[in-house]
């Protein structure tokens, strides 16, 4: 009759006491630890039970930052929400993983996707962040850094960590809307990509479009205007073009085979997809397609030797000037967008991957690695390397530049600045590892 029991453990480990209120009789149970169950011997009677490790009851502290003072926070776990005015809160649940919803907080520490909470024995605490310091406008812009777990969001003002965005599972590829509203990102998993929609005025997930059969994702990007999401897939002709508004698949564009990064003119009129990936993978690709970007139909596929194995191309911001990095050549290709004709190609030191030019468009900013990166700068009026920034880190895969225009911030083994004066490199958020890519 008795509601609960004292229990000791045979293997002389931890013991669990539960009280017991008017127990018809008191009975001595030994628990042993087989890979799944626990046995239970009552030494009482001539019985034995198997019970699941999920019988037990665990712990785990849930702190917070970021909320105000005296108002209330609640963590939902297994179905039961455990509410506080704290800082801090012990939430009880049977042993296992959950997933956890949080009310009135948004970010979370908890390292890898989807947000899971472990009880057990030793769990570990949780710390989130409130979304109460992130509102949409405190800054002009956001941050965004990916490594494939979680995506951070940090102020590129000053380069700090504002929280982590937990409602995007293993992101490979992110891109936010042009006015700032939504944040867009891709995962891929059993073959199928997923496009995750956020809306960064309520941090939550506004929608998610399951796209079948596509796991060959290299990029996507979003058109000036905002009305269309472009994903490039490295293993065929097609460029997936996806309506924001309708926020569906509406057009298999084809385009030159192997389509890695997609670029605009700043008015959104021209698209550029260029093909790093060659059918035969023994060749070298010289190709990229032109179409228009208002109706998503090809204008040119262009094929030239100057381009050898073109891996990433930008506008400048006064729509003139596009320049191609050419990972076989080990050079950066100089175009002039209104004729479409060749100007020069530039030569650089490492093989270049990703570039970006300034916020006036007077210089452009080339990854160019071989082991270790170099950072080429070059004058965009002159179309001349001025400056080689050597790096020193592996994993260099993205760079963006900050709102005001003074620093440059590049992945690595954790986010690095670059000041764009003194051209000293400081590293930031040293707890992030080794991420891929950073967007502003």
């Amino acid at each position: 009759k008795g509601q609960a029991f004292n229990a000791s453990c045979a293997d002389g480990g931890k013991m669990s006491y539960v009280a017991v209120q008017n127990p018809d009789k008191v009975v001595v149970v030994n628990l042993q630890n087989p890979s799944a169950f626990d046995t239970i011997s009552l030494k009482s009677a001539p019985a034995q039970m198997a019970i699941p490790e999920t019988a037990y009851y665990g712990t785990v502290t849930v702190n917070e930052t970021g909320v105000p003072a005296n108002v209330d926070w609640s963590v939902t776990l297994g179905g039961i929400t455990f509410t506080t005015n704290k800082s801090s809160m012990n939430v009880f649940q049977y042993y296992g993983t959950y997933i956890y919803s949080a009310s009135y907080v948004n970010f979370s520490t908890w390292y890898g996707m989807p947000p899971e909470i472990t009880v057990g024995f030793d769990s570990l605490p949780v710390v989130l962040h409130s979304r109460s310091s992130v509102t949409h406008g405190s800054y002009p812009y956001y941050g965004y850094l990916s490594n494939g777990y979680n995506l951070t969001v940090f102020s590129p003002q000053n380069g700090s960590v504002i929280g982590y965005l937990n409602s995007i599972p293993y992101p490979v590829f992110e891109a936010p809307s042009p006015n700032g509203s939504f944040l867009y990102a891709a995962n891929v998993s059993n073959h199928n990509t997923t496009i995750t929609e956020v809306n960064l005025k309520t941090m939550a997930v506004s929608g998610r479009l399951l796209i079948p059969g596509q796991s060959h994702v290299s990029s996507f990007a979003i058109n000036p205007d905002g009305k269309y999401l472009y994903l490039s897939s490295y293993a065929s002709y097609n460029l997936t073009v996806i309506s924001l508004s309708a926020f569906k698949v509406v057009k298999e564009m084809n385009v030159t085979f192997g389509s890695g990064y997609v670029a605009f003119t700043p008015n959104g009129s021209l698209g550029f997809s260029f093909s790093e990936n060659p059918m035969n993978y023994r060749e070298i690709s010289h190709n990229m397609t032109v179409f228009n970007a208002y109706t998503n139909t090809v204008i040119k596929n262009l094929s030239s030797p100057m381009l050898q194995d073109p891996f990433q191309g930008q506008v400048s911001p006064n729509g003139s000037l596009l320049l191609i990095s050419n990972y076989a050549s080990r050079t950066v290709t100089a175009f002039n967008v209104s004729s479409m004709q060749f100007i020069k190609n530039i030569s650089l030191p490492a093989y270049p991957d990703y570039l970006t030019f300034s916020r006036d468009g007077s210089s452009a900013y080339i990854l160019d690695s071989y082991f270790y990166t170099n950072i080429s700068v070059l004058n965009a009026n002159k179309l001349q390397i001025v400056h080689n920034v050597p790096y020193n880190q592996p994993y260099a895969s993205s760079i963006a530049i900050a709102p005001n225009g003074t620093y440059a911030y590049i992945t690595g083994n954790t986010l690095f600045g670059l000041n764009l004066s003194t051209y000293t490199m400081n590293p930031l958020l040293a707890n992030e590892y080794n991420p891929y890519q950073v967007l502003i």
